[in-house]
């Protein structure tokens, strides 16, 4: 796991919006999303730090270096996670976080980003599902996908390309 912004998914992390479904369009973030913009200019140089965010394309890159595990792994690159804060493990408060809706959607690194947040439980959702034969178990093995919040009129999954 690592994030949307990490190697092909850089233009992407650049796209995020000021909201949903919000596309750069204005000059002044100088084609960036009004998030994309603050991520990549002042967070990762300055808050997150430049090496430990090229350290997750880095394990990417390790990952696909091997065919045999590339070809049964999942990059799994959720976007900001919410909550960001966490109650104590195991807690009815922590199963709880973030609300009821643990739908997700994947995007591939060439689309654009729908919103700039996923709940956690939308996260364990989506990688329980990644493991369950029944649900979408093996479809994703072999690529990568960003992993968005959705919504219950959305559909859940996008065809890798």
């Amino acid at each position: 796991m690592t994030t949307v912004g990490v190697n092909e998914a850089i233009k992407q992390g650049h796209h995020y919006g000021c909201k949903e479904n919000c596309m750069p369009s204005c000059w002044f973030c100088c084609g960036y999303g009004c998030m994309g913009c603050l991520v990549f200019n002042m967070l990762v140089p300055c808050l997150i730090g430049q090496a430990l965010w090229d350290d997750m394309g880095l394990s990417e890159d390790v990952i696909r270096g091997n065919d045999k595990v590339k070809a049964l792994t999942t990059i799994v690159r959720p976007t900001n996670m919410h909550p960001a804060d966490c109650k104590e493990a195991f807690t009815e408060e922590w199963k709880n976080q973030g609300g009821e809706n643990i739908n997700y959607l994947t995007k591939l690194a060439e689309e654009n980003p729908p919103n700039m947040w996923v709940n956690r439980r939308a996260i364990a959702n989506f990688l329980l599902d990644c493991v369950d034969a029944e649900a979408i178990g093996t479809k994703f093995e072999g690529t990568a996908i960003s992993l968005f919040q959705g919504k219950a009129i959305e559909p859940i999954t996008k065809e890798p390309v």
